[in-house]
């Protein structure tokens, strides 16, 4: 079974060519990570990892910068934000205005200033980081240069602002803290970085083999031959990359959204959608790929099909015109637009650049058109030299050239045809000869030399009338072959005078069959006639059509296999008369239909056999000149000839 059709091994590649890729980029990420924060491959503590204190100080970050965007001119100290939560606990001073914002719910031991800088000052037990001039904080990694060079800081660092912060303990564990996030991340990346440097490379590796089979095998069905394209293969390619734009751009909003979201919903959000790309892209990549397989990528695009159209319309209208018409076109076409171009190269450079595309394009097209004259002449210059083998591509050539390429491919082939036929035919007058030759040779010695042995002996001998009866023998067989040649001659030329008239061909078979019966017999041959219902008439000779039939039914009897049946069929079609004979030979035929056809050829090789092998030939003649078809098929030992009138 071809594994490029095998559609288990592909379905299974299509659910571990995902799972390669996923494993391929999260071991990447893990080894990044762990490289850049090489505490984590100590298994420390989350809170003591410099992760968090990024995550700490990334959170501080962004407050102040919604702070110092969204700040007003307060009548109150202290604006509460208790909608703002990301784990953190904040207090953030504008020291000019006096305005102090904070996420602490207001209550008695939270309603002044001084009461929320204590509320900080009081829980130093955990993680806080305060800056009031200074750091000072309980948060290992996070010092004052990780905020000097920060934007969201600067404010911070000339004094405009005060920050006091610390832990939410009861809500950094929750879905709503953008820690638990960054806990989850450090602990996959402290229990796997390890493993990691192991199954990266085998991801890739595996990535790629996938990546590579799912290719070699799109476009290819168990059951369809070639590439097998799918309707959607089969749309405009710009329509199609259309299409899939617009669904990757849907696609792609929600992971825009989900950027907003410090939450697991955020990562699902961006899981579903990356998952969705994916699935957009890799259909995307089949049907590019099956379109450039079956060789459609180009020709299955609007411009292609623009291309074409414009290109037969303009053949309609110019195969109207005669060569020197056409020649007329293009050369005041070309002189037109060189004047247009000429004229504005004095004011535009990029007139002048067309202009001399212009005149390198002429320069190509008689380069090339003088290439394709070239060809044609070394092909009629091999032609004339008696090369037979000549073929000129006929895709390779346009226009008028085309059209001398076809009449050139034709001449050749019609040259080969006529090389070959006269050959052949030189064989077959040199076979002729041999076989004439040694056909009237072998009873002309035989009579020869029983001549000369009645010299020796003379007629009185007890021998002499056994040699009479040999000579007597061979010289009918001599007469017989004689005749035979001179029929075959007079058939093949048409010297033949045909007196055509309406015959039964039913009754003639039968007549025929019932001469032959005590040959049949000899043989155990069985003949079993089928006819048609009605008598049927056909136009012929009867003297030569009886030669016909008694030529085929004497090859049966001298060539077909003994204890065996000898089917007679006479069948009408319409306007025609179809009579078939077929036996099974003795030996198995060793040559072909057309072979057997020729002169002085016989089913045995040995020659013999009683007989000139001129039958068939002579039949195959006789059956022409009366406007009749003769045919002969051989399969293995079964002989069957159709004559049809």
């Amino acid at each position: 079974m071809d594994l490029k059709e095998s559609f288990i091994l592909k379905t299974v590649c299509h659910i571990l060519l995902p799972i390669m890729i996923l494993t391929a980029i999260f071991t990447t990420i893990v080894i990044v990570v762990s490289e850049e924060y090489p505490e984590l491959k100590e298994k420390k503590d989350f809170f003591q990892t410099e992760i968090f204190s990024d995550q700490y100080i990334s959170q501080i970050g962004n407050t102040i910068y919604m702070v110092r965007r969204q700040s007003t001119e307060s009548d109150e100290p202290i604006e509460y934000r208790s909608y703002d939560n990301q784990g953190i606990f904040y207090l953030i001073i504008n020291n000019e205005t006096g305005i102090a914002y904070t996420n602490i719910a207001k209550t008695g031991n939270t309603d002044t200033i001084d009461k929320l800088k204590e509320f900080f000052l009081n829980r130093q037990n955990i993680a806080y980081w305060i800056y009031d001039g200074q750091v000072n904080t309980s948060i290992p990694n996070l010092e004052e240069t990780q905020i000097k060079y920060n934007y969201y800081f600067e404010d911070v660092i000339v004094g405009h602002y005060s920050i006091y912060s610390c832990l939410d303990e009861e809500r950094i564990g929750s879905l709503n803290s953008s820690f638990i996030n960054a806990n989850i991340a450090a602990s996959l990346v402290s229990n796997t970085y390890e493993i990691s440097y192991f199954l990266l490379p085998i991801s890739l590796i595996a990535t790629v083999l996938i990546f590579v089979y799912l290719t070699v095998g799109i476009g290819h069905k168990k059951g369809v031959e070639g590439i097998f394209l799918r309707k959607f293969d089969t749309i405009a390619l710009e329509l199609v990359a259309f299409f899939f734009f617009w669904l990757l751009f849907f696609a792609a909003i929600p992971i825009m959204a989900a950027v907003q979201i410090d939450s697991a919903w955020g990562i699902v959000i961006t899981g579903v959608s990356l998952a969705l790309i994916y699935v957009i892209l890799w259909f995307a990549y089949v049907t590019f790929i099956r379109r450039i397989k079956s060789g459609t990528l180009l020709k299955n695009t609007l411009v292609y099909k623009a291309w074409r159209g414009c290109k037969k319309i303009a053949r309609e209208i110019l195969g109207n015109f005669n060569v020197n018409l056409k020649l007329a076109l293009f050369y005041g076409g070309f002189v037109l637009l060189s004047a247009i171009l000429l004229m504005s190269a004095r004011s535009s450079g990029f007139a002048l650049l067309l202009l001399l595309a212009l005149y390198a394009g002429a320069f190509l097209y008689l380069f090339f058109y003088v290439k394709k004259c070239m060809e044609i002449k070394k092909a009629l210059k091999n032609l004339y030299e008696g090369k037979k083998e000549i073929t000129l591509k006929e895709e390779d050539f346009k226009g008028e050239l085309k059209d001398i390429c076809i009449y050139v491919n034709d001449i050749s082939a019609g040259f080969a045809n006529a090389i070959e036929e006269s050959l052949k035919n030189e064989r077959f007058k040199t076979d002729l000869i041999t076989n004439v030759s040694h056909d009237i040779k072998t009873p002309l010695t035989s009579i020869i030399n029983y001549v000369d042995l009645l010299k020796e002996e003379g007629l009185e001998s007890e021998n002499a009338k056994e040699y009479l009866r040999i000579i007597d023998e061979k010289s009918l067989k001599l007469k017989k072959l004689t005749e035979d040649l001179v029929e075959a001659s007079k058939a093949s030329s048409g010297n033949i005078k045909l007196n055509l008239e309406k015959i039964n061909i039913n009754e003639l078979i039968r007549q025929i069959t019932g001469e032959f019966k005590d040959k049949f017999s000899e043989k155990n041959l069985e003949p079993i006639i089928t006819e048609a219902e009605e008598d049927i008439e056909i136009t012929a000779d009867g003297k030569q059509l009886s030669r016909v039939f008694d030529n085929l039914f004497s090859n049966i009897s001298k060539y077909a296999m003994p204890n065996t049946r000898v089917y007679i069929d006479i069948k009408k079609s319409g306007e025609k008369t179809k009579i078939e004979l077929k036996n099974i030979s003795n030996q198995k035929l060793n040559i072909t239909a057309e072979e057997l056809m020729q002169r002085f050829v016989r089913g045995d090789s040995s020659r013999n056999n009683e007989g000139s092998g001129l039958g068939l030939s002579i039949a195959q003649s006789l059956v022409e000149l009366q406007n009749g078809t003769f045919q002969l098929f051989l399969d293995g030992d079964f002989f069957r000839v159709t004559i049809e009138f």
